[in-house]
């Protein structure tokens, strides 16, 4: 009976219907996408190592980042693996775009794609409304070396205004913890 509901109401079946293979229909064409992203290897200083490069579609030109080059290092610039694709490609570059309603959408999907490492893609990309964003949705650090690896990339990069986010909620967690 109760399920019958859902079937007359339109608002409760358009919400259902726009979350199929737990992704919101809106973000079913990043996921395309990510399918088809090209990718390259770029040698390095290793004899025998390859470093994973995403090549990215031209609607990313926009960003000054790829003005240039539309190529992008998957560990250092993106904080993905190194050497295979990484799923959580979309987060991230989401994440570089500084396109934080995406990015509230992404983790609302794929919670478990939130990591340290999408943490840090955001701190040392000093975006700090998804920095904030995180924090306030408890997705900051939780061990002290990972506080000091994004308080380190936020002094780093300069990122002043992210810097004194981090602080304060680190304060504000190891007073919580005491």
């Amino acid at each position: 009976m109760a399920a019958g509901i859902v079937l007359v109401n339109s608002a409760l079946m358009q919400l259902i219907l726009s979350y199929q293979d737990g992704i919101y229909l809106d973000l079913l064409p990043r996921v395309d996408e990510w399918k088809h992203i090209k990718t390259c290897t770029a040698p390095m200083v290793f004899p025998g190592t390859q470093f994973l490069m995403y090549v990215v579609p031209e609607r990313y030109r926009i960003i000054p980042f790829f003005q240039d080059n539309l190529c992008i290092f998957a560990s250092y610039s993106l904080y993905l693996h190194p050497f295979e694709c990484d799923i959580r490609f979309p987060l991230h570059i989401a994440i570089f775009e500084n396109n934080l309603n995406v990015v509230k959408q992404w983790v609302k999907c794929k919670s478990t794609w939130k990591t340290d490492d999408a943490f840090n893609l955001a701190v040392q990309s000093d975006h700090f409304d998804i920095v904030k964003y995180f924090l306030d949705s408890g997705y900051g650090p939780r061990l002290q070396a990972r506080w000091h690896q994004a308080l380190t990339l936020a002094t780093r990069n300069n990122s002043y205004r992210v810097l004194s986010i981090l602080m304060a909620a680190q304060q504000d967690q190891t007073q919580k913890s005491l």
